[in-house]
């Protein structure tokens, strides 16, 4: 591919990122995140069941599953000042020597380092109410760049913070196209019980 036609493309794609992660398209973001959970848990489905909650709590209703979407990014990043940065920077463009590839080492977080993290971003975003919560399933789409974490070490645990034990079922869509469930209580849905423990990939 020469540059125009890669020029071309990246831009494109660089507008539907900018308005898909816009604040009008919030339900969708919501929606798409269990769809591709859904893909990993090999759940077949209909479009129609994935109805967005008229309440603010919980995000996605699916069958007999409540889920309540967050998303993990690294703490530094701000999304429309990257795409609108890296879209500025491509139009001036004129050959692939002018985009600068930015490169950084990958830190490697603890089970404990990363339960704290989602617990720090629960507790600074909402307050749940712990009622709503057991009947609720928690489910974190980790979009990280700059850490990671051990997907095999993960799914076997629980983890012991008592704000996450709190949920009905936790689990865990990776930008990697991976998924787990790490735990469900007795009156999750089948179909997340089911899953507990076993980290999955999709095409």
């Amino acid at each position: 591919m020469n540059f125009e036609e890669y020029k071309e493309e990246r831009l494109l794609k660089l507008k539907k990122i900018n308005a898909f992660y816009s604040s009008s398209n919030k339900t969708e973001r919501e929606r798409w995140v269990v769809r591709e959970f859904l893909k990993n848990m090999q759940i077949k489905y209909d479009e129609e069941e994935l109805l967005g909650s008229e309440d603010t709590f919980p995000d996605i209703l699916f069958r007999n599953a409540k889920f309540e979407i967050k998303e993990l990014m690294d703490d530094d990043r701000r999304r429309h000042y990257e795409v609108k940065q890296e879209y500025e920077v491509l139009e001036r463009a004129k050959s692939y020597d002018d985009v600068p590839r930015e490169e950084w080492d990958i830190e490697e977080l603890s089970l404990e380092e990363f339960f704290d993290w989602i617990v720090r971003k629960l507790v600074k975003e909402k307050q749940y109410p712990d009622d709503v919560v057991a009947n609720t399933d928690l489910l974190i789409y980790v979009n990280t760049i700059k850490s990671d974490i051990d997907r095999e070490k993960l799914i076997a645990v629980t983890p012991r913070n008592a704000e996450l034990r709190k949920w009905r079922s936790l689990s865990f869509l990776f930008n990697d196209n991976s998924a787990c469930v790490l735990f469900a209580s007795d009156s999750a849905p089948n179909f997340i019980k089911d899953s507990v423990g076993k980290l999955s990939f999709s095409l």
